[in-house]
């Protein structure tokens, strides 16, 4: 069964952000067609979360928050983002603004 690139993926989760009424855009593109993304989220009140899909052993996409859960700042993020782009050049960068940490890959709100 195909896939949806991820292009196409990231360009609906920057929809579905603006739906709900956040700002969300691309800081850096990846690979079009298969590129992992990472979820930069900003809370806005200093505290950012990093997230990266997965999938599981049966092969269901998932989100897991990187650097232990707990919230970054603002070096903290630009360093974890350095240091998965070392792992992956095709990795694709979303930045989120939204109180409530959604994540629009997930469609949650």
């Amino acid at each position: 069964m195909p896939r949806l690139t991820t292009s196409l993926r990231v360009a609906a989760a920057v929809r579905q952000a603006t739906a709900w009424g956040a700002w969300a855009g691309v800081v850096r593109k990846g690979d079009a067609d298969a590129g992992a993304i990472l979820l930069c989220l900003n809370r806005l009140d200093g505290s950012h979360a990093l997230l990266a899909e997965s999938r599981d052993a049966e092969g269901t996409l998932g989100w897991h928050p990187l650097g232990a859960g707990t919230p970054l700042d603002a070096q903290g993020l630009a360093a974890a983002i350095e240091r998965q782009l070392s792992y992956d050049p095709d990795l694709w960068v979303v930045e989120m603004e939204d109180k409530q940490g959604r994540n629009p890959f997930c469609g949650e709100g």
